[in-house]
C-alpha cells in the first residue's frame, strides 16, 4: 500500500498490478512503485523483458507513469522525487 501526498491510496495487486482506492489499474507487471502529488506513477519493472517508459499519459485521473529496468531492486521518494536502490549496493 502506497499514498501519494494527497493522501490518495495505491495498492499492488497479488497479480503484481498498481491499482488505486476505486480500483483504477494504471500498470501491471510491476515490482515496486511510488506516487508523486504530481499524479506520476514511478514503477519498477518486474521482468527485464519489460519496456522502459518515460511520461506515458495513464488516462486514467491524469496520472503519468514512468517505468524503471527491472535491475533496480527499489524505490522511494524524497521530497516527491524517486530515488532508486540499484543491486550494486
Amino acid at each position: 500500500m502506497r499514498f501519494d501526498l494527497l493522501g490518495n491510496i495505491f495498492y499492488l495487486t497479488p497479480n503484481d498490478c498498481v491499482v488505486d482506492d476505486q480500483n483504477n489499474q494504471f500498470a501491471c507487471s510491476v515490482k515496486d512503485f511510488e506516487v508523486t502529488a504530481g499524479k506520476v506513477i514511478h514503477a519498477i519493472n518486474l521482468s527485464p523483458t519489460d519496456s522502459v517508459v518515460d511520461n506515458q499519459y495513464l488516462g486514467t485521473r491524469g496520472y503519468y507513469l514512468k517505468r524503471y529496468a527491472s535491475s533496480n531492486v527499489g524505490l522511494t521518494l524524497l521530497r516527491d522525487q524517486p530515488i532508486l536502490i540499484n543491486q550494486n549496493y
